[in-house]
């Protein structure tokens, strides 16, 4: 009789990135995974905020979120209703940056590139 497939809230997900996601050896990721061993609450907490990409990732490496802002390597804060309104920003500098002229413009792009 065949074992009855168990769903968890790893399915879909490689071991190795539970693994490294969840801070847990790649025989723990498996048995996770297999729904033979159930995830603590901090694992799976963990899990959760990797899978809902609600956690800075190594390309994020000297960024960190305080106080309701993002804060860069050299300490430049944004909150988030800046970021929010970035791309709005953008098209208006670009405006402005074409009313000025081709030079003007072409400035604009070097300093986005």
């Amino acid at each position: 009789m065949a074992v009855p497939l168990q769903f968890t809230i790893f399915h879909g997900y490689p071991a190795e990135l539970v693994a490294q996601w969840c801070a847990v050896s790649l025989r723990t990721a498996r048995a996770l995974k297999s729904g033979k061993r159930k995830p603590s609450p901090t694992v799976a907490k963990l899990f959760l905020l990797h899978r809902d990409g609600r956690v800075l990732t190594d390309e994020w490496r000297g960024w960190v979120v305080r106080n309701g802002c993002i804060v860069d390597p050299e300490g430049a804060s944004t909150t988030r209703i800046q970021l929010h309104g970035y791309w709005l920003i953008m098209q208006y500098a670009r405006e402005i940056a074409r009313d000025q002229g081709p030079e003007a413009l072409e400035h604009f792009k070097r300093l986005l590139a």
